[in-house]
């Protein structure tokens, strides 16, 4: 009987060890849940900020290949014909490109071969 007593007695003390363990580990469980919500908000609030700065950046890329298409267009036909006339009623080559719309380079060098043409 005594023996059955002690039985009991330890087994009562396994089972609160076991349930002091559950609780610790369920606290300690709760507190890495707690940690990784945290970090894990951390981090989303961090990529939603590279995502906008990336947003940012496409946009000033296509901003900027707009530009680029722009300029590789060159000058068309009507307005270098335009700039040409222009230049041969005297137009400054300035004023000639601010009235065409088009570059100051461009139209001095439009003025250039113009000046080598009507050499020869």
């Amino acid at each position: 009987m005594l023996a059955g007593a002690g039985g009991i007695l330890a087994a009562l003390a396994c089972g609160l060890a076991l349930r002091s363990h559950r609780v610790r580990m369920q606290a300690a469980q709760a507190a890495l849940r707690s940690e990784l919500e945290s970090m894990l908000h951390a981090n989303h609030t961090e990529c939603a900020g590279q995502i906008a700065q990336f947003g940012e950046s496409v946009s000033e890329l296509a901003k900027s290949a707009q530009s680029l298409d722009a300029a590789r267009g060159g000058i068309t036909r009507s307005a270098r014909s335009q700039a040409m006339q222009l230049l041969r009623s005297g137009m400054s080559p300035d004023n000639a490109a601010a009235a065409v719309g088009i570059g100051r380079r461009e139209m001095h060098l439009l003025a250039s071969v113009s000046r080598i043409l009507t050499m020869k």
